[in-house]
């Protein structure tokens, strides 16, 4: 009797072991990248206007819609608000060995596609105050005032983590939405060198 109980304690243990361990590797990960990737696929809106016909007509118009434009980065505008989703999805895994094969090596691209002790699907439990800055702030999804419009919010939700036999490359999934018809999703590469995780490759895999 006194077996099964050492055992069902060391299977516990284990599990918390396990998830105590992607735990922090998933947030060494983001204090290492999440902004760059944030960087790197936001769109501030309240910067971006769009021509009119009579704005193009001529060289004098076209002159002062990119004049407009300019003065458009010199306002001083409150951090961008960008919202995050507060549990990550599976990753899929359909296409991807397709995707990663003229970044990484086949032995790499088996082993993350066959990892095992992925971050499964929960709460993302990241600081955001961690990564907010003069341009943007962060906020969960759940923490959202339902008053707020969102309609030109970026929503970001991260898929699982997969990484090769030795840990030193990760590659996960991303979506940015801004509406229905305004979005897109992206596989990302990562890879560690000198002890910090650094963005590889963004492949974009989908537009609407």
């Amino acid at each position: 009797m006194n077996k099964y109980i050492t055992l069902l304690i060391v299977i516990i243990f284990s599990g918390c072991i396990n998830h105590n361990n992607n735990k922090n590797k998933r947030e060494e990960i983001f204090n290492d990248i999440f902004v760059d990737i944030v960087d790197s696929t936001a769109s501030d809106f309240r910067r971006i206007i769009g021509p009119f016909p009579k704005d193009l007509a001529n060289e004098k118009n076209k002159k002062q819609f990119y004049k407009k434009i300019d003065s458009l980065k010199k306002i001083n505008l409150p951090p961008l608000k960008v919202i995050i989703n507060n549990t990550t999805y599976k990753l899929n895994l359909n296409g991807v060995k397709y995707r990663l094969k003229k970044y990484l090596n086949e032995i790499d691209i088996d082993e993350i596609l066959n990892f095992k002790n992925s971050s499964v699907a929960n709460e993302l439990n990241l600081n955001l105050n961690n990564f907010s800055n003069e341009k943007y702030t962060f906020i969960y999804k759940h923490d959202l005032d339902s008053s707020v419009k969102q309609s030109r919010l970026g929503k970001y939700s991260f898929s699982e983590l997969h990484f090769n036999k030795d840990n030193d490359i990760c590659v996960f999934s991303y979506g940015l939405y801004y509406s229905s018809l305004n979005g897109s999703n992206f596989l990302c590469v990562l890879k560690k060198e000198k002890g910090v995780w650094q963005i590889f490759k963004i492949i974009e895999v989908g537009i609407s």
